[in-house]
């Protein structure tokens, strides 16, 4: 009996020691978790950089210029780099900051389908990518910041179709072919002016977003038709050129709308020689930062991010004073 009673004591001392290293080695595990916790978010310490495709044009510079600003007021290290519109530019300056690993790009592409294979290397990388203004086609994107260039080719046709009651001739000037701006834009233009079969779409021509290139098409077309009542184009630098090669031909009487409410807009609306324009926000620039620093700080953000716009004419053109840079 007392060698049993021995043996028991014996095994249930052996238990207890066991017990007690499991629970010891459990003590032990959160201390060695806390040596690998993850560093607080210092936003002082946030580097991120925006790609703008030229900011020699007046709407990526006031984009740029509303970046800046929010990142400013947040604390945060940033750079905005100028592709002076080229393309190849552009990829060579987003490889050399996924080499960087910057914390975050924000990119207003040049081309949307040239510079997809570089948002893709972003994503192998594992450097996040907020895209403003205008997208890409391929490539996985944090969020798109922008406005919706289809509702702002519509709201060209229809004003344009109310003007004219639904019978006139058209002119359209459409934007930079590869962009998602120019594609969207011209798409909601002729989905309203196909609606009405006493509007006639005759000319439609790319200036790539381009004064100068916008001119000299403007002479050509001038040359080519006798009379046209309306023309809408995709943005007012190229309206700008529009109006210069109108004036030079001495045609009068012509509607003319752009987009992106310069500060040129703003006076050819005034003297009348605009009809029309429709905005653009460039606070684009501060409402995708805001959006990054959420992602950063792994608090909710909007995948995508549409900023309204609205259409000025010479009825409203005091009130929309403050939408012109």
């Amino acid at each position: 009996m007392k060698g049993k009673l021995k043996g028991a004591l014996v095994v249930l001392t052996i238990l207890v020691l066991l017990f007690s290293m499991v629970a010891c080695s459990g003590k032990e595990e959160p201390e060695a978790a806390a040596t690998t916790e993850k560093k607080p978010f210092n936003i002082n310490e946030v580097k991120v950089a925006m790609l703008a495709p030229g900011l020699n044009h007046p709407f990526f510079q006031a984009v740029a210029n509303d970046f800046e600003r929010e990142a400013k007021k947040l604390g945060i290290q940033y750079s905005i780099l100028d592709a002076q519109l080229d393309t190849n530019r552009q990829i060579a300056a987003m490889e050399d900051l996924i080499t960087q690993k910057v914390d975050m790009i924000f990119l207003i592409p040049t081309d949307g389908t040239a510079l997809g294979p570089a948002v893709l290397q972003a994503n192998k990388a594992g450097v996040p990518v907020i895209t403003v203004s205008r997208n890409v086609t391929e490539g996985d994107i944090v969020a798109f910041v922008g406005s919706d260039d289809l509702v702002i080719g519509m709201t060209a046709g229809n004003f344009i179709a109310t003007k004219l009651n639904g019978k006139g001739k058209v002119v359209e000037i459409s934007g930079t072919p590869g962009t998602t701006t120019a594609q969207d834009r011209s798409r909601g233009f002729r989905m309203v002016i196909d609606t009405y079969p006493g509007l006639e779409l005759v000319a439609s021509q790319t200036a790539n977003y381009h004064r100068g290139q916008a001119m000299s098409v403007m002479e050509n077309i001038i040359q080519a038709h006798d009379h046209f009542d309306a023309i809408f184009a995709a943005n007012d630098e190229m309206a700008g050129g529009v109006l210069q090669a109108l004036k030079g031909a001495g045609r009068k009487g012509v509607i003319l709308v752009g987009c992106n409410t310069q500060a040129d807009a703003y006076v050819a609306l005034q003297a009348g020689e605009m009809h029309g324009d429709i905005t653009f926000p460039p606070e684009a620039g501060s409402e995708a930062l805001k959006i990054g620093i959420a992602y950063l700080k792994g608090e909710p953000y909007p995948p995508y991010k549409m900023i309204p716009v609205e259409l000025v004419t010479q009825h409203n053109l005091e009130r929309m004073k403050h939408k012109f840079y």
